[in-house]
């Protein structure tokens, strides 16, 4: 797991230095001091870099289903405070284009968590056509949001994005963790999210910080 981190920090370096577009991985071998052998054990490429870079930070807190509003906007709010923590990498990373990109791999990202949180909130593995779609659309509109609040360098506050995705998530998904009778859109209150933002923050802050392991 060392030599995995020490390449990805290095990518890292490169990233923000260099630009995607301008990365090869003889760049990455010569950064993080590793042989060819040791970096294809690891990675299949350096979009596997560029995205594994994301995936470590959630890896640490991979959270189980509850039947809680409240999970779904932690959750939520986690996307955000990932990328909030590195926006240089993170601007980087939406400019690459095509099927590997960084912008499909975060639609897939949570387009699959939707469907294991479905999965575990049904207690079955079926999980409906009419659902799949919805899950495609707030997967589409949370990677809208967000590529788009990193681009444009993350002016609006993050108390504010968070609430208008939450608000427009399709039905589908806010059933999933509805847990009282009151119309959901009208429990997500800048109050409320406010609380769950800086619950989240405090929480992201505390874990390992990766770019200082050796």
């Amino acid at each position: 797991m060392k030599i995995k981190n020490r390449i990805t920090n290095a990518f890292r370096y490169l990233m923000v230095e260099k630009g995607f577009d301008h990365i090869v991985v003889e760049d990455i071998l010569k950064e993080a001091g590793v042989a060819r052998s040791t970096f294809y054990r690891r990675f299949h490429d350096k979009y596997d870099v560029m995205n594994y870079y994301f995936v470590r930070e959630l890896a640490e807190n991979s959270s189980p289903y509850e039947k809680s509003l409240e999970f779904y906007a932690r959750s939520v709010a986690e996307y955000y405070y990932i990328v909030a923590k590195d926006p240089l990498y993170y601007q980087e990373a939406f400019k690459t284009v095509g099927q590997n990109s960084f912008s499909h791999f975060i639609f897939d990202n949570f387009y699959q968590w939707l469907i294991k949180m479905k999965q575990a909130a049904s207690g079955s593995d079926y999980v409906s056509t009419e659902d799949l779609y919805a899950f495609s659309f707030a997967s589409a509109g949370c990677l809208e949001m967000i590529s788009r609040w990193v681009k444009e360098e993350m002016r609006i506050p993050m108390i504010e994005i968070t609430q208008w995705e939450l608000r427009n998530a399709p039905g589908a998904v806010l059933e999933m963790f509805q847990d009282s009778d009151m119309a959901s859109r009208q429990y997500i209150t800048k109050e409320k999210i406010q609380k769950i933002l800086n619950d989240v923050q405090l929480e992201v802050s505390e874990r390992p910080d990766y770019l200082k392991s050796k």
